[in-house]
């Protein structure tokens, strides 16, 4: 049996020269890059892009890597409080914005696009596997960025070391409201913008500061082409299928139980699509639609993360207080 090192430099070669893989298409590029000062948050672009597309949240002794893609509207600094949890356990976190979303420059011309955001996936994964050849890679993602985390995982087998998928099902709680509201707004904006501030903030969360501070965060998006919400709802439809393809790869599938935007039937049915025997579904009986952005997580959902990882990971403990 082949040591994990050698393992994990086979992998990274495999990633770079096949010919099935988005490989390198996009470059990632640090700013400030010549600050002598260690920083436990760093920030990075890609390609051109006009500000910040990614952060990393840098832990002293990483033990494994995740990367993280946040849910529709939002963005990578949704993760801020898990990735510092995180960054506690000796698990260094890198968050992506979406095509389309955060540091992706003007909202008004920005559209979402998945295959450029498997591209950059792609990128973090290399830039990890080139320094870091013999730690683990975990994708994790929560909504949208669940779906894209099983998709990109089925697309690209192999490429990562496991799935942390969040509530990433597309049967949602009242599509005839929802889809009446989307028309509406699309008449009254004479086919321009569909806001979805009352489809999707209001169903997320409970918590009026919470709805407030997404509605009123500069980064956030809750103006949108039709184009790209028929774009997003055929992507979510698409991950029931990529279930079917993931065979081997570890998955863990998290859903709240008092989610008001996705059924966790939907869920359900997905973790049961799967094909991988080492899969677990995480339910939180308290839990709404996020779990990991915007700090909706608890010391529970860290500590199960925690486990999940080590167990994903050949290491014992990763909890930097228990050494």
């Amino acid at each position: 049996m082949l040591p994990l090192l050698s393992i994990k430099l086979l992998s990274a070669l495999a990633l770079a020269v096949s010919l099935n893989s988005p490989a390198v298409a996009s470059e990632l590029k640090p700013i400030n890059p010549s600050s002598e000062v260690a920083q436990e948050v760093a920030e990075y672009r890609i390609d051109q892009s006009p500000r910040s597309v990614v952060t990393e949240w840098k832990a002293d002794n990483a033990k494994a890597y995740m990367i993280a893609i946040h849910g529709f509207g939002l963005h990578k600094g949704a993760f801020d409080q898990f990735a510092k949890a995180m960054q506690e356990r000796n698990v260094t976190t890198y968050a992506l914005d979406v095509r389309g979303f955060g540091g992706w420059g003007s909202k008004e011309k920005q559209s979402l696009n998945f295959d450029k955001t498997f591209e950059d996936v792609t990128a973090l994964v290399h830039e990890i596997r080139s320094e870091h050849a013999d730690k683990p890679i975990f994708l994790i993602g929560e909504s949208m960025g669940g779906a894209i985390a099983l998709q990109y995982s089925a697309r690209f087998n192999g490429v990562v070391d496991g799935v942390i998928s969040s509530v990433p099902a597309n049967d949602r709680f009242a599509k005839f409201r929802t889809a009446f509201s989307v028309g509406t707004s699309y008449i009254l904006t004479g086919g321009n913008r569909i806001n979805l501030k009352n489809i999707l903030v209001h169903r997320v969360f409970h918590n009026k500061e919470l709805q407030r501070s997404w509605e009123t965060d500069p980064d956030s998006k809750l103006n949108f082409k039709l184009a790209e919400l028929l774009t997003l709802r055929r992507f979510m439809h698409d991950a029931e299928t990529s279930a079917t393809q993931i065979r081997s790869l570890p998955v863990l599938v998290v859903q709240g139980e008092r989610d008001r935007l996705v059924k966790p039937q939907g869920t359900e049915k997905i973790f049961d699509e799967l094909q991988t025997k080492d899969k677990q579904l995480l339910e939180r009986p308290q839990g709404e639609h996020l779990t990991f952005e915007d700090g909706q997580f608890d010391d529970k959902v860290v500590s199960s993360v925690e486990n999940w990882i080590s167990q994903h990971s050949n290491i014992p403990i990763l909890s930097a207080s228990a050494q």
